[in-house]
């Protein structure tokens, strides 16, 4: 079964299409807002006001924009050969998400290889992790322990992500029609860019779920190996 509420997130066609969407909304305030303070002539408090409105559609605005260009061309690489540390870049992102993890009463644990080199260029795929992670938090209630693990065979490097299963009825969150909520936009933009991120090496990301839990699965191919030169130390970095 898939959580479908995760899949959604991350599903790339649908995500564009409602960021194009969403952009209409702010747009189309700004052109109103605009031409009503030229067309009658009103008091510097009017005037201030739709100034401040114009402002804050203009944000809006420019973040769509910047979420669109990012989720097409989120590729994993430029064409050029890359090799990246799947494991480094894993201990990254749960180094950099325990404060967050913390403040929300969740746990992160991490266990499995040091190193797994992939075909990714490393700061997409470090993006790429790290949005995963972070969505994991975004799905779990306070008190859950997400549990991330890492794992290679011959051919392919892998990063499990574990999530606890959420209590069955959730609160309804009531939205005037046609309303888009740009934190949630977001959340969804990140996963859909991690997820193009991985597909695009030609690896894989499924989601799957039980009764007790959401699994979220990325597979990656090994990257082939390269001859050891005794010239420096290894770091935990992912590039």
């Amino acid at each position: 079964m898939v959580d479908e509420g995760i899949a959604a997130s991350c599903e790339y066609h649908n995500i564009l299409a409602d960021l194009f969407h969403a952009l209409s909304q702010p747009l189309t305030t700004l052109q109103l807002c605009l031409s009503g303070s030229l067309q009658k002539p009103q008091p510097a408090r009017g005037y201030r006001r739709d100034l401040q409105m114009a402002l804050q559609q203009a944000k809006s605005v420019v973040f769509l924009t910047a979420a669109i260009h990012e989720l097409v061309s989120c590729e994993a690489s430029n064409g050029q050969q890359h090799k990246s540390d799947l494991g480094a870049c894993a201990r990254e992102a749960v180094d950099d998400l325990l404060p967050i993890a913390r403040s929300a009463d969740l746990k992160l644990s991490l266990s499995g290889r040091s190193s797994c080199q992939v075909e990714v260029e490393a700061g997409r795929l470090r993006q790429a992790v790290f949005y995963v992670i972070e969505s994991a938090l975004n799905h779990s209630r306070p008190g859950s322990k997400i549990s991330i693990s890492v794992a290679q065979d011959r051919k392919e490097a892998g990063l499990t992500v574990r999530i606890p299963a959420p209590p069955r009825k959730k609160p309804k969150v009531f939205r005037k029609p046609g309303a888009t909520s740009i934190p949630t936009l977001h959340r969804r933009l990140t996963l859909a860019i991690a997820r193009h991120t991985f597909e695009s090496a030609s690896g894989t990301f499924q989601i799957c779920q039980t009764q007790k839990q959401t699994i979220l699965l990325i597979r990656l191919p090994r990257s082939k190996p390269e001859p050891v030169l005794p010239l420096a130390r290894s770091s935990r970095r992912c590039g």
